[in-house]
């Protein structure tokens, strides 16, 4: 897991990740405490983590019977060329469909 660019990820930086892996809502207190270090440094170190993009995002896990969704599909598409985009968006006019996020390269 090394990045040419920057410092390669030691032990405390892989148990930072776990920690979030498990549980990302984390205070940075309790992180910190969980990975034996002062809450200033951990703080340090998670915002190196983004910015060097081990950590990329947080997500939220959602229950799907609580949606009453027999199934519940996150999907990111990409397209090459803007205009599909419109095309692509009458998706949304779907009534099960309730988010559609689009990317183009």
């Amino acid at each position: 897991m090394t990045n040419p660019q920057n410092k390669t990820i030691d032990r405390i930086d892989r148990n930072i990740l776990v920690e979030l892996q498990k549980n990302a809502r984390l205070s940075n207190v309790e992180l910190s405490k969980r990975v034996g270090l002062s809450p200033t440094p951990c703080l340090e170190r998670v915002k190196r983590l983004e910015k060097e993009q081990y950590i990329t995002g947080f997500q939220a896990i959602l229950n799907p019977q609580k949606l009453e969704a027999a199934l519940l599909v996150i999907v990111e598409i990409t397209v090459a060329v803007a205009a599909h985009l419109h095309g692509a968006s009458k998706v949304t006019k779907h009534h099960l469909v309730s988010f559609l996020y689009f990317r183009y390269a």
